[in-house]
């Protein structure tokens, strides 16, 4: 299909040829040959290739380093891209050829204003693909990113990097095909090496009126000489002192919406607390805050260091194995400690395939085991058992049951099922209202442990 495509090129060249009947506009095909033959065993042709590469080359690395930069904060950080969102707008719409002549007329007419003039073409391309591949980036996995603490290079390697990579890849191959058009610009108008026009001949009136002139000034000018990774949400607060865990959030608002208010209560490690309540009542939002991930409320949390959080959806790295799951998020675990980790949530026999390849329970399952793998101190669990069947609910409940007696941690659930906090936790409380706050407070198993 691809050589019949180009045949169909071919024969459309042949026929424009015909049509124009004048070899110094458009010539047949055939009649290049011995041109390119006498080039090529001149060495005009390589030198000049290689020139006009190296000159790609040396403008598409740093404008794809740049571009990349710039796009990815503009897609993570409102207020960059607040600043430098206008920037972008002018650049977009800057002709490439007055920005050209502009860095030839500023630098001089050398390699440095050649580079630049390309690199700043190029540059606000880049930027505009990964400003959206940076907003496109699956909040969820930032999330878990964020709750286990992952170190900034393998959060980037191994989170974002992966979501990145096809429009990286777009703006690359975009950045080739527009920087090789560009550089024949530069070198037609500045430079006197390259693939280019030696006597652009398609452009007399170039030559003859302001071009010559604006040449000529260049040529003077030349000859006198002229020439962010988001860091990991941290909660306000004093650092877990004493075994108690405080919630103080005295305030949340999305806007001028205030979804919690007054919500306190304090809890020990070993001990479960259930949070109980309508949807859309602020549940959600209150475990965010206390796992760390959002950080803009009014209040202080006291919580411990280490924390693991188990989402209402699995939240896993796609494109790492069962196994890698565990071990990126917990790089001290040991190979045979993570898949012991599988091993007690029945998945062990999986460590090699990817999480696309399991069910659903067994995902669900995939996440216990990485929420308990680094035996957290405080384990906050959001509505896990959601989506599941009632059998597939309670095999889940029971793993999650036999994992806290194994492990002890202080953990916080939310949940829709009064039976299910019953059964894990030691009290329960219930938010209403707006904006929400704790009605009542109960003993969910008199007697119960933890």
């Amino acid at each position: 299909m691809r050589a019949l495509s180009l045949g169909l090129l071919l024969l459309l060249w042949i026929a424009a040829a015909g049509f124009t009947d004048d070899a110094s506009v458009l010539p047949q095909p055939w009649t290049l040959w011995a041109p390119f033959v006498q080039a090529v065993s001149s060495g005009a042709l390589p030198y000049h290739l290689g020139m006009t590469l190296w000159r790609v080359i040396c403008a598409f690395v740093p404008a794809m380093v740049i571009g990349v930069a710039i796009g990815f904060l503009m897609g993570r950080v409102a207020a960059v891209d607040r600043w430098l969102d206008p920037w972008l707008v002018v650049f977009l719409n800057l002709p490439a050829l007055v920005l050209i002549v502009l860095c030839y007329i500023w630098i001089g007419l050398n390699e440095t204003a050649a580079i630049t003039a390309v690199v700043l073409n190029k540059i606000p391309n880049v930027a505009t693909l990964l400003r959206e591949g940076a907003r496109a980036l699956d909040p969820d996995l930032d999330s878990m990113a964020a709750v286990y603490r992952m170190r900034p290079l393998a959060r980037l390697r191994h989170v974002i990097m992966p979501q990145l990579a096809p429009f990286i890849a777009a703006a690359a191959r975009s950045g080739i095909a527009v920087i090789w058009k560009i550089v024949l610009v530069v070198e037609f108008l500045g430079r006197s090496s390259g693939i280019r026009v030696p006597d652009p001949f398609l452009f007399p009136a170039f030559q003859r009126c302001h071009g010559a002139g604006l040449c000529a000034f260049l040529h003077r000018r030349d000859a006198a000489g002229g020439g962010f990774l988001p860091a990991a949400g941290r909660t306000p607060g004093a650092a877990l002192e004493d075994g108690v865990i405080r919630i103080d959030v005295r305030r949340k608002a999305f806007g001028e919406e205030e979804v919690l208010r007054d919500i306190r209560f304090e809890m020990e490690i070993g001990e479960t607390v259930a949070i109980l309540g309508p949807s859309g009542i602020g549940k959600s939002t209150l475990l965010r805050l206390v796992a760390g991930i959002d950080t803009a409320f009014d209040g202080e949390i006291t919580r411990p260091e280490n924390i693991a959080m188990v989402f209402q959806e699995p939240v896993l790295l796609p494109w790492r194995s069962v196994i890698e799951n565990l071990t990126l998020v917990h790089p001290q675990l040991g190979m045979q400690a993570a898949l012991s980790a599988l091993e007690r949530t029945g998945i062990a026999d999986r460590a090699a395939l990817f999480p696309g390849q399991l069910s659903l329970g067994q995902q669900r399952r995939l996440a216990l085991a990485r929420a308990f793998a680094g035996r957290p101190e405080l384990l906050v669990l959001d509505e896990p058992y959601v989506s599941l069947d009632p059998a597939m609910a309670e095999d889940m409940l029971a793993l999650t049951e036999a994992l806290i007696a194994e492990t002890a941690p202080a953990v916080i659930l939310v949940t829709h099922s009064e039976a299910e906090a019953r059964r894990l936790a030691r009290r329960c409380l219930r938010l209403a209202g707006k904006p929400a706050t704790i009605i009542e407070e109960f003993a969910a198993a008199p007697g119960r442990a933890s």
